[in-house]
């Protein structure tokens, strides 16, 4: 697959693995619940990990996830 744009710019290299730490600190940027309590925003971040894994999309190896 090409890294090449439709404008014929390399895009930004899309990491394959993050930690859970990476992982969960973009999703609470990104506004995963619309909480500002911490135990709200854990809640969120987890039902998403769990569906993604569960959906096939991550792996998870110790403390880290993958794109599958």
């Amino acid at each position: 697959m090409s890294k090449l744009s439709k404008y014929g710019r390399r895009r930004a290299a899309t990491p394959k693995a993050v930690t859970m730490d990476q992982w969960r600190d973009y999703a609470y940027r990104l506004g995963i619940s619309g909480s500002e309590e911490p135990r709200a925003r854990e809640q969120a971040f987890d039902r998403t990990m769990r569906a993604a894994r569960d959906a096939v999309t991550i792996s998870l190896a110790g403390a880290l996830a993958a794109r599958d």
